[in-house]
C-alpha cells in the first residue's frame, strides 16, 4: 500500500548549537516512492572608557557551587551602532552613528578578579567571549576553560552578548513606522559581520590603546565568531580558541561547484555519519565497547523499516501507538513523521554526550533547565547495544540494499528486504507477533525518552521532532492547551519578538547571509544507521543536492509580510554561500595564525571542522586521546580532534572525577598556545615601539 505524503515539516536550520537541517523524504513502503523533501529557540551603564582595577581575587573550583558563575560578574551596556557599515563620513563608527544613527544597548559582562593590582599590569591580558545565539548569562554560567584559565594569565574576563539577543534587542518599534519599513526590517542587520564589528569596537572601547593582548574564545556558532574575528581583526585579537567551530560545514568548503569534492571533505552525509561511528568507536563506551560488540547501530538502522511495516496496517500502528506511547492514535500518513520524531533526538544526544548530567543542550532547546544523564547516547544504546537477535545483512551499502531477519524462525521468521526508500516482505511469519521485533521497538522507545521524556515526567508524546522549525508552533499549541492563548501580532515590531522568541537569533543570521550549513543535509545514504534515504539514488554530491533543491532555505526564510528585512530569495539567494566562502575565506586559510580549532568525535557537528587536508576522517579513537594537527605548512592553525569529546566538552568546567582524558589534554594544550600569544603579542607590541 502506497503511503500518502505526510503534511511537509518546515526544515530545520541550526539553533543555539547550530542544530542540524534534517531532510527527510517520504518513503513508500511498497512501491517506489515520489521524490519530495520534507522537512522533518545590578546593571551598570557605562559612558566613558574606564580601565579595571581589581576586586578581591576569588578562587572558584572546579565543580559544584565553587564555580563562577553570573553571581560573580558585573553587567554593562556599551551603546553600538545598528549598522556598522554606514557610518557619516568623518564619524566615528563606534560613536553609535548607524541608519540615521540608530542604536541598541549592548549587554557585556565584566570580572576583574584575577587582573593585575598594579598599572604595570594594564597590558595584561583580556579573555574575551564572542558571544553566540543565546542570552549572555549561558556562556558565563558554562564557560568554565575561561574561568580556570584566567587566574593563571592575569585576564580581564569579558563575556560579549550578540546583537538581538537577551538583553542586547534594538528597539523593534522603529519598525512600527511603514516608511522605515521602505528600505531595511528588523532583522536586516543582522549578520555576522555587524555582530563581529560590535565585538570590535567594544574591545577598542575595554582598551582603546590596544596594549593588551585579546584572547578570543567561543563555542559552536561563537567558536565560528572567534575564529573569524582574528581572521577579520588580527589587530585586535592576538589569538582565538574554536571550539566545535563548524566553519567548513558550508558547500564551497565541501566541494566545487562543479561536484569536485576537495580534500578535507566529509561528504554530504557526515553529520549523520559521525553519529553513527560515535556509537561504535573501539574506546566508546567509556569502559568498554567495540565495533565487535556493539549492536546500537545496526539494530537502529533494523528499526526504522519496521515501524515502515508495522505503520501498513491499523493493528500494527496501534502497536506503534502503544510501544511510543503516542498521544493520539495514528493515522497511515503519520508513520513518516512518527520515523522523523523517533530519528531526530540522535543529534542532540551526541552533540551533548557530555561525561556528567548537563542541562546544556536541553535548555538551548526549549527543554527547560533539566540535565540529560551522563554520557546520553550511551545511555541511549543501553538496550540497543544488546544482541536482540536482529540479523542485517548488507547486500550493497552505497545502494541501501539490506536484509533484515528479525528473530530465528522458532521466533518469527519476519524478514524484511530494503531497496533504498522501499520496503517489501520477504518473508512474512508471525509477522507483527514477532517478539524480537517487539522487543527492538520498545528498546528504541528507551533510546528516544532519554531526550524526550528528559524531565522525567511526560505520561505520553506528540510526534514533534526534537530539532524543528515549528518548535514555535508547538509550543504555542501548548500554552494554548495550558488556557493561555498568545495575542496574534498586530504590529510588525510583535511579528520581529515572536521571531527572536521562537528561534533566537539563527534563522535571521542565516537568511540575511545565506549561511546553507548543507553538511547536514544528508542521512540514510548507506553510511550511517538512518533509514530512508533522504535523497534520491545517483546523489554522490553537494553538486547534486542543491540540483534537487537549488534553494533549501526558502521556506524559513520566507518574509510575506516584508517586515524582517531578508534579501529577496529570487535576487540574491545563494546556495552555495559565496558571500561567506568570499568574506572569510573558506578553506583559504594558509596566511591566517594563532587560532586553535578543536572538535569532539562524538559531536556531529565535528564533521564541518577545520583539519588537516586529508586528514578526513580523524583516526576515530584507534590513536591517542587526542590528536594534534597542523592545519597550515607554518604551524599557525592548529587542529584538535578529542576522541570522546562532545560540542565543545574543553570548554565546559573541567570536572576531574568524570572528564574523559582526551579534554584535560585538550585543556593543556589550549593553555599552552594562549600563553604562546600573549607572549607573541607583547614581543610584537615591543618591537614596534622600538
Amino acid at each position: 500500500m502506497k503511503q500518502a505524503p505526510a503534511a511537509p515539516i518546515v526544515q530545520p536550520i541550526l539553533s543555539l548549537l547550530l542544530l542540524p537541517s534534517i531532510f527527510l523524504l517520504i518513503p513508500d513502503v511498497s512501491v517506489g516512492s515520489s521524490w519530495r523533501q520534507a522537512a522533518p529557540r545590578p546593571v551598570v551603564e557605562l559612558t566613558r572608557p574606564r580601565r579595571y582595577r581589581p576586586q578581591q581575587r576569588q578562587q572558584q573550583g572546579k565543580t559544584g557551587q565553587g564555580r563562577m558563575s553570573m553571581a560573580n560578574v558585573t553587567c554593562h551596556f556599551y551603546s553600538q551602532p545598528l549598522n556598522h557599515f554606514s557610518a557619516p563620513a568623518g564619524s566615528r563608527r563606534r560613536s553609535g552613528s548607524g541608519q540615521d544613527g540608530e542604536t541598541f544597548k549592548q549587554r557585556y559582562c565584566v570580572y576583574d578578579g584575577y587582573s593585575g593590582n598594579d598599572d604595570d599590569d594594564d597590558d595584561g591580558p583580556i579573555f574575551f567571549y564572542t558571544g553566540n545565539e543565546s542570552p549572555v548569562d549561558q556562556y558565563v554560567n558554562q564557560t568554565g576553560l575561561m574561568w580556570e584559565l584566567a587566574p593563571k594569565h592575569s585576564a580581564l574576563v569579558v563575556f560579549a552578548e550578540h546583537r538581538y539577543q537577551g538583553e542586547s534587542v534594538p528597539d523593534l518599534t522603529i519598525w512600527n513606522n511603514p516608511e522605515r519599513l521602505k528600505y531595511d526590517g528588523c532583522f536586516t542587520h543582522l549578520t555576522s559581520s555587524q555582530a563581529l564589528a560590535d565585538y570590535a569596537a567594544l574591545i577598542s572601547y575595554l582598551d582603546p590603546s590596544h596594549t593588551r593582548p585579546v584572547i578570543a574564545f567561543g563555542g559552536s556558532y561563537g567558536g565560528m565568531l572567534s575564529a573569524w574575528m582574528r581572521m577579520l581583526y588580527p589587530s585586535s585579537i592576538a589569538g582565538a580558541i574554536a571550539a566545535s567551530a563548524p566553519i567548513w560545514g558550508l558547500p564551497l568548503s565541501q566541494e566545487t561547484k562543479d561536484g569536485t569534492r576537495i580534500g578535507q571533505s566529509a561528504g554530504i552525509s557526515g553529520a549523520a555519519e559521525v553519529i553513527a561511528r560515535a556509537v561504535t568507536l573501539p574506546s566508546y563506551p567509556p569502559g568498554g565497547g567495540s565495533e565487535e560488540t556493539s549492536h546500537c547501530s545496526d539494530n537502529l538502522l533494523a528499526t526504522w523499516p519496521l515501524i515502515s511495516y508495522y505503520g501498513q496496517t491499523e493493528l500494527g500502528r496501534d502497536i506503534l501507538m502503544e510501544t511510543f506511547r503516542l498521544c493520539t492514535p495514528m493515522g497511515q500518513d503519520d508513520v513518516v513523521s512518527l520515523l522523523d520524531w523517533a530519528q531526530s533526538p540522535f543529534f542532540p544526544l551526541a552533540e551533548g554526550d557530555f561525561p556528567y548530567p548537563s542541562s546544556y543542550i536541553p535548555f538551548s532547546l526549549n527543554m527547560g533547565d533539566v540535565d540529560l544523564p551522563a554520557w546520553p547516547l550511551q545511555k541511549a544504546c543501553a538496550e540497543l547495544d544488546k544482541d536482540i537477535g536482529v540479523e542485517l545483512i548488507r547486500n550493497d551499502e552505497r545502494d541501501v540494499d539490506y536484509t533484515i531477519r528479525y528473530g530465528s524462525d522458532n521466533d518469527s521468521g519476519l524478514v524484511l528486504g530494503i531497496d533504498w526508500d522501499n520496503v517489501k516482505v520477504v518473508e512474512n511469519g508471525n509477522g507483527l507477533r514477532s517478539a524480537t521485533a517487539l522487543k527492538l521497538l520498545n528498546a528504541t522507545m528507551a533510546a528516544v525518552s532519554v531526550w524526550f521524556n528528559v524531565s522525567k515526567t511526560a505520561k505520553c508524546f506528540d510526534a514533534v521532532p526534537a530539532i524543528n522549525e515549528e518548535e514555535k508552533e508547538y509550543l504555542q499549541s501548548l500554552r494554548r492547551a495550558n488556557g493561555i492563548e498568545p495575542p496574534s501580532p498586530k504590529t510588525p515590531a510583535q511579528s520581529c519578538q515572536e521571531k527572536l522568541d521562537g528561534e533566537t537569533v539563527w534563522t535571521s543570521l542565516v537568511c540575511n547571509e545565506n549561511m546553507n550549513q548543507i553538511i547536514t543535509a544528508a542521512r540514510g545514504m548507506g553510511n550511517d544507521f538512518y533509514w530512508p534515504p533522504t535523497f534520491p539514488r545517483k546523489t554522490t554530491s553537494f553538486k547534486d543536492i542543491l540540483a534537487i533543491d537549488p534553494d533549501p532555505l526558502g521556506e524559513i526564510c520566507a518574509d510575506p509580510d516584508g517586515v524582517f528585512g531578508y534579501p529577496s530569495r529570487e535576487e540574491t539567494y545563494d546556495s552555495w554561500a559565496t558571500w561567506l566562502d568570499d568574506m572569510y575565506g573558506g578553506t583559504r586559510i594558509e596566511s591566517r595564525s594563532s587560532i586553535l580549532f578543536s572538535n569532539g568525535l562524538l559531536d556531529p557537528w565535528s564533521s564541518a571542522g577545520v583539519y588537516q587536508a586529508g586528514k578526513y576522517p580523524p583516526r576515530g579513537g584507534k590513536g591517542e586521546p587526542v590528536e594534534m594537527q597542523n592545519v597550515t605548512a607554518n604551524g599557525g592553525i592548529i587542529a584538535l580532534i578529542l576522541d570522546l569529546g562532545g560540542h565543545h566538552l574543553d570548554l565546559m568546567f573541567a570536572d576531574d572525577d568524570d572528564d574523559p582524558e582526551c579534554a584535560t589534554i585538550a585543556r593543556e594544550i589550549e593553555d599552552m598556545y594562549i600563553g604562546r600569544w600573549i607572549m607573541e603579542w607583547k614581543e610584537g607590541r615591543k618591537s614596534c615601539a622600538q
